[in-house]
């Protein structure tokens, strides 16, 4: 179950007739912070940055540890979700695997929305988004079929490196041919020029499970509950 746990753990007017040409839009907003969080992407993360400050101590924002080294970052703060017992082989292949999965998508704004005032001086704006993601049930499945039990380990047993490494494999030659749509909320100043992501609803979770969802669906890590 803790292998399984693991990877599924792993997210008015229209927004441009209030655009600055020297910020960002909500919705650029909301894509850059997408880049950042699935894709790892360094220069969105330093444009971010640059829009709110580096210095902010503000929550959800950016990490440039994570960035830079993602896998060091997802060892440091997510070691309690490996199945326990895990090598430090099987604990660095499936944080890879994850890491992978994550780091293909591709999300882009739709359409979003502003809505009125709030009493703080603040604005909430709405943004959908749509996200092209592996599709990997079906290779997941064929690769069940092909995998012996010892592999798929199970109980508290990690599956084998071997299987871990041709997971990693079908996942980074995957078609993007899966569509998860989501809905981000970002914060804006008094004269909305600045969005902030929150206070609510980040959408990156819904993006992330997708993958989870389809590696239970698979049966693949079946022996590992």
């Amino acid at each position: 179950m803790r292998a399984l746990m693991f990877c599924i753990i792993w997210f008015s007017a229209p927004l441009h007739a209030w655009a600055q040409s020297s910020h960002l839009t909500p919705e650029r907003t909301a894509e850059l912070y997408y880049r950042s969080w699935l894709n790892y992407d360094r220069d969105s993360t330093l444009r971010l940055q640059r829009e709110w400050g580096a210095s902010s101590a503000e929550p959800r924002y950016l990490d440039m540890e994570r960035v830079t080294d993602p896998v060091a970052w997802q060892f440091k703060y997510k070691m309690g979700d490996l199945p326990l017992g895990s090598s430090h082989e099987q604990a660095k292949l499936m944080t890879t695997l994850m890491i992978e999965s994550s780091r293909r998508v591709r999300c882009k704004a739709i359409s979003g929305r502003v809505g009125e005032q709030l009493p703080t001086g603040q604005y909430l704006a709405s943004v959908k988004l749509e996200c092209a993601v592996p599709e990997v049930k079906a290779a997941f499945e064929h690769l069940k079929a092909a995998t012996s039990a010892a592999e798929l380990g199970g109980g508290e047993k990690a599956p084998a490196a071997t299987l871990l490494r041709k997971m990693i494999a079908v996942v980074s030659r995957a078609p993007l041919t899966r569509r998860v749509s989501t809905e981000m909320v970002l914060t804006g100043d008094a004269d909305r020029k600045i969005w902030r992501v929150g206070p609510t609803s980040l959408g990156i979770e819904a993006v992330g499970a997708d993958f989870g969802r389809q590696l239970a669906q698979s049966g693949l890590m079946d022996g590992a509950l």
